[in-house]
């Protein structure tokens, strides 16, 4: 990124205490990563920040 900026101005956290155990067996069985899709919108359509709730959250393995 060579003469370009990076402001963050907001963070989001995956909690992995939302993942269920039998993703994480799936996910070590296939040697496979798991991957999360959040949706980073409220629900008046701002900005996602602080922690994600699981309702926000697509556990892909």
């Amino acid at each position: 990124m060579k003469g370009r900026t990076f402001d963050m101005f907001r963070r989001a956290k995956v909690r992995l205490s939302h993942l269920k155990p039998a993703a994480l067996r799936k996910a070590a069985a296939s040697g496979k990563p798991i991957e999360a899709v959040v949706t980073c919108t409220d629900a008046q359509g701002g900005p996602l920040c602080a922690s994600v709730k699981d309702s926000h959250i697509t556990w892909k393995v």
